[in-house]
């Protein structure tokens, strides 16, 4: 068996709309075929951060704005990638705690980014 496309694996099944922040370039065509929507509108949302501040403010973002029930992921470039920066899976726990956040599951993009799927603990 093969593995799930994408965007079935970030959980943008029919009816449901993705937003989709700060994607690096050449990176937005993973995500072709999705139905849009803004951040406070989308029940699918995939942030990129590719520094502590870039992660921080994303998260100050998506808390504030995000619809409460939205399915949240942070992207971040895997270690191994030519695009790797401050991000890995670690530094998003750390931030991720402090803004009532816990990460919940993981999933690569590509061979150069992954997510982290994070929910609301209160």
């Amino acid at each position: 068996m093969g593995e799930r496309p994408l965007l079935e694996r970030l959980q943008v099944k029919a009816g449901r709309r993705l937003a989709l922040l700060n994607a690096p370039k050449g990176r937005e065509a993973l995500f072709a075929g999705a139905a849009r929507a803004s951040l406070n509108e989308a029940e699918v949302v995939v942030s990129f951060a590719a520094t502590r501040a870039e992660m921080a403010a994303r998260l100050a973002k998506l808390t504030a704005e995000a619809r409460k029930d939205a399915i949240l992921w942070l992207a971040y470039a895997k270690k191994t990638s030519p695009h790797f920066g401050e991000i890995h899976r670690d530094v998003i726990h750390e931030f991720t705690r402090g803004v009532g956040l816990d990460t919940v599951a993981q999933i690569a993009l590509d061979d150069d980014y992954s997510a982290l799927r994070v929910k609301r603990t209160g």
